[in-house]
Protein backbone atom coordinates (compact mmCIF):
# COMPACT_ATOMS: atom_id res chain seq x y z
CA UNK A 1 0.00 0.00 0.00
CA UNK A 2 1.23 3.23 -1.12
CA UNK A 3 2.01 5.47 1.82
CA UNK A 4 0.38 9.08 1.86
CA UNK A 5 3.31 11.97 1.76
CA UNK A 6 2.45 15.47 3.50
CA UNK A 7 2.55 16.52 0.08
CA UNK A 8 -0.31 14.78 -1.23
CA UNK A 9 -3.19 17.00 -0.74
CA UNK A 10 -7.18 16.53 -0.55
CA UNK A 11 -8.82 19.70 -2.29
CA UNK A 12 -12.54 20.78 -1.32
CA UNK A 13 -13.98 21.57 -4.42
CA UNK A 14 -18.15 22.71 -4.02
CA UNK A 15 -20.12 24.24 -7.22
CA UNK A 16 -22.94 25.19 -8.04
CA UNK A 17 -25.16 22.54 -9.68
CA UNK A 18 -27.06 24.53 -11.94
CA UNK A 19 -27.62 28.76 -12.77
CA UNK A 20 -28.45 30.60 -10.86
CA UNK A 21 -25.83 31.00 -7.86
CA UNK A 22 -28.39 29.89 -5.43
CA UNK A 23 -28.91 25.96 -7.05
CA UNK A 24 -27.58 23.44 -4.87
CA UNK A 25 -24.05 23.01 -4.34
CA UNK A 26 -22.01 19.91 -5.29
CA UNK A 27 -18.59 18.71 -4.18
CA UNK A 28 -16.33 16.99 -6.71
CA UNK A 29 -13.48 16.12 -4.27
CA UNK A 30 -9.83 16.12 -5.81
CA UNK A 31 -6.65 15.24 -4.43
CA UNK A 32 -3.59 16.70 -5.55
CA UNK A 33 0.42 16.22 -5.18
CA UNK A 34 3.40 18.24 -5.06
CA UNK A 35 5.64 17.92 -7.98
CA UNK A 36 9.57 18.49 -8.19
CA UNK A 37 12.51 18.17 -6.40
CA UNK A 38 12.55 20.70 -3.37
CA UNK A 39 8.25 19.75 -2.54
CA UNK A 40 8.70 22.64 0.14
CA UNK A 41 8.39 25.63 -2.15
CA UNK A 42 7.27 24.26 -5.25
CA UNK A 43 4.62 25.91 -7.38
CA UNK A 44 4.24 22.80 -9.70
CA UNK A 45 1.60 20.58 -8.90
CA UNK A 46 -0.26 17.47 -10.18
CA UNK A 47 -4.59 17.97 -9.49
CA UNK A 48 -6.84 15.07 -10.11
CA UNK A 49 -10.49 15.87 -10.65
CA UNK A 50 -11.10 12.44 -12.03
CA UNK A 51 -9.67 9.32 -11.71
CA UNK A 52 -7.35 8.52 -13.40
CA UNK A 53 -7.05 11.95 -14.79
CA UNK A 54 -3.99 13.93 -13.57
CA UNK A 55 -3.41 17.67 -14.69
CA UNK A 56 -0.80 19.95 -14.34
CA UNK A 57 -1.59 22.76 -11.64
CA UNK A 58 0.99 25.28 -11.70
CA UNK A 59 0.76 28.12 -8.85
CA UNK A 60 1.78 31.08 -10.69
CA UNK A 61 1.19 33.98 -7.79
CA UNK A 62 0.18 33.69 -4.39
CA UNK A 63 0.27 36.67 -1.53
CA UNK A 64 3.28 36.22 1.07
CA UNK A 65 1.06 34.56 3.50
CA UNK A 66 -1.57 32.56 1.42
CA UNK A 67 -3.95 33.90 3.00
CA UNK A 68 -5.54 36.17 0.30
CA UNK A 69 -5.56 34.70 -3.23
CA UNK A 70 -3.30 32.67 -5.55
CA UNK A 71 -2.98 32.70 -9.30
CA UNK A 72 -3.24 29.35 -10.75
CA UNK A 73 -1.97 29.01 -14.45
CA UNK A 74 -1.86 25.84 -17.24
CA UNK A 75 1.49 24.94 -18.99
CA UNK A 76 -0.05 26.05 -22.23
CA UNK A 77 -1.44 28.98 -20.92
CA UNK A 78 -4.84 28.18 -22.20
CA UNK A 79 -6.01 28.47 -19.22
CA UNK A 80 -5.50 30.62 -15.31
CA UNK A 81 -7.73 31.06 -12.55
CA UNK A 82 -7.76 33.81 -10.37
CA UNK A 83 -8.56 32.65 -6.23
CA UNK A 84 -9.29 34.46 -3.47
CA UNK A 85 -10.30 33.34 -0.20
CA UNK A 86 -12.83 35.83 0.22
CA UNK A 87 -16.04 36.54 -2.24
CA UNK A 88 -15.00 40.19 -2.73
CA UNK A 89 -11.54 40.80 -4.24
CA UNK A 90 -10.29 44.59 -4.28
CA UNK A 91 -9.85 46.09 -7.70
CA UNK A 92 -5.99 46.81 -7.25
CA UNK A 93 -5.55 43.70 -6.24
CA UNK A 94 -7.14 41.92 -9.26
CA UNK A 95 -5.33 44.39 -11.19
CA UNK A 96 -2.45 43.49 -10.09
CA UNK A 97 -2.66 40.14 -10.31
CA UNK A 98 -3.80 40.45 -14.30
CA UNK A 99 -0.81 42.98 -14.93
CA UNK A 100 1.14 40.24 -13.93
CA UNK A 101 -0.82 37.39 -15.72
CA UNK A 102 0.00 39.33 -18.79
CA UNK A 103 3.54 40.45 -18.26
CA UNK A 104 5.34 38.19 -16.62
CA UNK A 105 3.37 35.12 -17.34
CA UNK A 106 2.72 36.03 -20.83
CA UNK A 107 -1.15 34.99 -20.43
CA UNK A 108 -3.51 36.19 -23.23
CA UNK A 109 -6.53 37.20 -20.78
CA UNK A 110 -9.18 38.02 -23.36
CA UNK A 111 -11.39 35.16 -22.38
CA UNK A 112 -11.15 35.90 -19.00
CA UNK A 113 -13.89 36.25 -16.49
CA UNK A 114 -15.03 37.25 -12.71
CA UNK A 115 -17.22 34.13 -11.28
CA UNK A 116 -19.99 35.91 -9.17
CA UNK A 117 -19.65 34.26 -5.41
CA UNK A 118 -22.55 33.66 -2.95
CA UNK A 119 -21.46 32.23 0.09
CA UNK A 120 -23.56 31.33 3.33
CA UNK A 121 -23.86 32.55 6.99
CA UNK A 122 -22.37 29.12 7.95
CA UNK A 123 -19.39 29.10 5.71
CA UNK A 124 -18.16 32.54 6.62
CA UNK A 125 -18.34 31.54 10.27
CA UNK A 126 -16.48 28.21 9.50
CA UNK A 127 -14.19 29.99 8.26
CA UNK A 128 -13.60 32.26 10.69
CA UNK A 129 -14.24 35.57 8.30
CA UNK A 130 -16.04 38.87 9.73
CA UNK A 131 -18.77 40.23 7.86
CA UNK A 132 -16.19 42.86 6.29
CA UNK A 133 -14.44 40.46 4.65
CA UNK A 134 -17.73 38.19 3.63
CA UNK A 135 -20.28 40.93 3.14
CA UNK A 136 -23.95 40.30 4.14
CA UNK A 137 -24.59 41.03 0.46
CA UNK A 138 -23.02 37.80 -1.10
CA UNK A 139 -24.61 35.89 1.65
CA UNK A 140 -27.04 32.99 0.16
CA UNK A 141 -29.56 30.97 2.30
CA UNK A 142 -28.54 28.01 0.06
Amino acid sequence: KKTRSKFDINIDFQYNSDEPIESKLKALPQKGWVQGEDKTVSGDWKVSPLYPIKMPFLILEADKNCKDYTVIGYPSRDYCWIMSRKPVMKESTYNMLTEKLTKEHQYDLEGLRKVPQKWTKEEREKRGLTVEEVPNSVLTTK
